[in-house]
């Protein structure tokens, strides 16, 4: 049976080349769409579900509660509350400590940047890193790092990389590491992404960060804690237990102000922004944004109305054509078919044309895949393993099912007596809900481009809008942060910045030099401050240390006050914390400078903050002494928040340079011969600051790029099925054309 209803399906096929071609073409992109907005979607939900038991698998949030109520949340907090969680709660099953860090590191003539991952070395019991060379018990050993198989390459080449030394320069991870063991490549695509990875702890560090609680409520590590529960186990209530256990170990005036968070580590990447305003995640390359789950489900609704409207090509064009099939039908009817047989006939049809489509897709996917990817920034592959099978079947048939159903139905209604009378028009059947179909298709049509619209207006936004600086022709330098890690300890540039600085300015092109801790468009630190006024002891406010030049390079508007006096830094650092003993000293006002942005100025309540006594808390207080306008320090997808400026050269920072358009190939030389003269151990870098602002975006444009590439499909399958169906109703009435001209009419009517 399943044969014949074949050799028809291909008979049919050839017979009506056009109309099978446009079926075949239109339902192969749509399931192509379908397959490549899947492949997106399964990559998203995929992440860091390589583990094993990731669905008892937790990373610890900490939540950190102001005087005033302000709430923040961050995934790095105390190392000690990791083995406390294993060592008091019953439910937890293992908990392991993980810190990353960018190092440079060295073998003989080779430097490169890299990313350190320390741990502890049950690290290895939790994740899943799997092992190419070397036994995991060798993490044990003092000294000992595991490199992934890319450090390996990139380092020894062919040879066996077992017992080298690998030299990191880098603050508490700083030393020689003998190479144990090679890990695989770590998944593009996970929030724990190192290439070196060691358990070696300095005692210093131990004692002061590793194994330290945290002294107060503001002050935050770079430490994450993971946790595997057992079995059965209930999140809900072992959050309970939490309150209790800050109380014990830090403290009951620190209840209400600290508390912890179980996030379920396959919520890491689309749920931190949405449920925590997390932004940033560490990465190879630096801090990234994290994923989004409004992506996904505005992906997965993408692909539905495209299905769809291939899926009404298909319906239209075989309601269309049924009259075409009427005598077929009413034949089979006389010689004893059941109309189950007929509809079983047409559906097997369908099914033959969706698996033609099927086919046709996979090749498209395959061939656009790599252009896809590039186009997006994805890093998508095709692997057709056997669950991939069955769900490219399992597509197809539903694709057939749903597709065939109605005019299997429809077709095999037909009665003999109006197909041998001739009294069912061509067309006729199906007539009212081809018009309904037809008017849906386009309308959903018509709502893609909006939102396609709406997406790339949304990016122009965001190109075009006045972030309240100036960002041209800016140049940002890490002369500063790398030599904080250089072995030269007396290359401590930051302290003698203003050599730096008139080293920089001595090339006519670049006309003007500053520094920040924070680099625009990243999340800022906070800190807490007082205001020295009942209510107003502890604000957690953003801060950036910048010099006297801040806000003169970027051109800020100052909104009252005045800017930085000249020797401001030097003001800020002779502020030293008080001791506890000495609290009383906190009256005493000091000489440091503070500059607030408009919102800072709202939230403390103030008409006229010019000489209020403002500071960091725990330092004598300072003065206000300038209002700035509101300017974006973060991306846009953070909310206008208070931020402090005050002047402080005491640490490392960003390096900015503003230079001319003129010979910017003579104005790097300069650069360049600059940061050897200071930095000689250090490959030269440098970065246009609207550059790397762009890069904060990355999956807002590969949002609107994968949008517009299925939008632009979803309209040509639309227009192809409109195709179709005017050449149909073209044919239909060739012989009232014909009869027409016959009669005179011209070809304009």
């Amino acid at each position: 049976m399943f044969k014949n209803y074949l050799v028809i399906a291909i008979r049919n096929l050839l017979k009506y080349k056009m109309y099978s071609a446009i079926n075949v073409i239109g339902l192969g992109i749509g399931i192509g769409c379908v397959i490549l907005i899947g492949l997106f979607v399964q990559n998203e939900l995929a992440v860091n579900t390589q583990h094993p038991h990731t669905d008892r698998l937790y990373r610890i949030i900490g939540e950190y509660r102001s005087e005033n109520g302000q709430k923040t949340y961050d995934w790095r907090i105390s190392g000690a509350v990791g083995p406390t969680l294993a060592r008091d709660f019953p439910e937890v099953e293992i908990s392991t400590r993980t810190m990353l860090r960018q190092a440079w590191v060295q073998h003989e003539e080779t430097v490169l940047n890299r990313v350190f991952c320390l741990a502890d070395p049950n690290c290895l019991d939790m994740f899943n890193f799997p092992m190419i060379q070397g036994d995991k018990s060798a993490l044990l050993q003092h000294n000992s790092v595991f490199i992934t198989e890319s450090i390996a390459r990139d380092y020894f080449g062919d040879q066996d990389p077992i017992g080298k030394v690998l030299t990191v320069e880098s603050g508490f991870i700083g030393g020689d590491y003998t190479v144990a063991g090679v890990l695989k490549d770590l998944p593009k695509r996970s929030s724990i992404r190192f290439d070196m990875l060691s358990a070696s702890v300095t005692p210093y560090f131990l004692s002061e960060y590793w194994n330290a609680y945290l002294p107060t409520a503001h002050w935050r590590g770079s430490i994450t804690v993971h946790v595997r529960l057992k079995e059965n186990t209930s999140v809900e209530k072992l959050a309970l237990k939490i309150p209790a256990m800050v109380e014990q170990y830090m403290g009951p005036e620190m209840v209400a102000r600290t508390t912890y968070h179980f996030q379920p580590m396959d919520e890491v990447h689309l749920y931190s922004r949405r449920d925590y305003g997390l932004q940033d995640v560490f990465d190879l390359e630096g801090p990234v944004t994290y994923g989004n789950i409004a992506h996904v489900y505005a992906a997965s609704a993408t692909a539905i109305l495209i299905f769809l409207i291939a899926g009404i090509n298909f319906i239209n064009l075989t309601t269309a054509r049924s009259a075409n099939r009427a005598r077929e039908v009413g034949l089979r009817k006389v010689v004893g078919a059941h109309r189950g047989q007929l509809a079983l006939q047409f559906l097997a049809e369908s099914v033959i044309f969706s698996v033609l489509s099927l086919i046709l897709g996979l090749v498209v996917v395959s061939d656009f895949l790599p252009h896809f990817n590039d186009y997006t920034g994805n890093f998508l592959t095709l692997d057709i393993t056997s669950n991939m099978v069955l769900a490219l079947v399992g597509l197809s048939l539903i694709t057939g099912l749903l597709t065939g159903i109605y005019p299997a139905f429809l077709l095999s209604r037909f009665r003999p007596v109006e197909v041998l009378k001739g009294t069912l028009a061509a067309g006729a059947r199906g007539g009212l809900l081809r018009k309904v179909l037809v008017v849906f298709q386009f309308s959903t049509s018509i709502a893609l481009i909006v939102i396609t619209l709406v997406v790339f207006n949304q990016m122009s936004y965001i190109q075009n809008k006045d972030l309240g600086f100036d960002k041209e022709y800016v140049i940002e330098s890490g002369l500063l942060w790398e030599s904080r890690n250089s072995r030269l300890r007396e290359d401590r540039l930051w302290e003698r910045y203003n050599v730096v600085k008139d080293a920089f300015l001595q090339h006519p092109n670049i006309t003007a030099a500053t520094i920040s801790r924070s680099s625009h468009g990243r999340t800022a630190p906070q800190a807490t401050f007082s205001a020295y006024e009942p209510g107003k002891e502890e604000l957690r406010m953003g801060r950036n240390e910048v010099d006297e030049d801040f806000l003169s390079f970027f051109n800020i508007e100052l909104v009252a006050g005045r800017d930085f006096s000249k020797d401001a830094a030097k003001r800020y650092d002779s502020e030293s914390y008080v001791p506890r003993d000495q609290l009383d000293q906190l009256k005493v006002h000091g000489q440091a400078e503070y500059i607030l942005n408009e919102t800072a100025v709202k939230m403390l309540g103030w008409t006229d903050p010019i000489g209020k006594p403002f500071g960091v808390k725990g330092r004598r207080p300072g003065r206000v002494i300038g209002v700035v306008k509101d300017f974006h320090s973060r991306t846009l997808h953070e909310p206008l928040g208070p931020m402090v400026l005050y002047a402080n050269n005491a640490v490392p920072k960003t390096l900015y340079l503003k230079i001319n358009s003129q010979n910017l190939n003579e104005t790097v030389a300069h650069m360049e011969k600059v940061w050897k003269h200071f930095l000689p151990i250090r490959p030269f870098a440098y970065a246009f600051m609207d550059d790397n602002l762009n890069q904060r975006y990355t999956q807002e444009r590969q949002l609107s790029h994968a949008i517009s590439v299925f939008v632009a499909l979803a309209i040509f399958v639309a227009c192809l099925g409109l195709l179709g169906l005017v050449s149909f109703l073209t044919e239909q009435r060739k012989k009232e054309v014909g009869i027409r001209k016959v009669l005179g009419a011209s070809a304009s009517l």
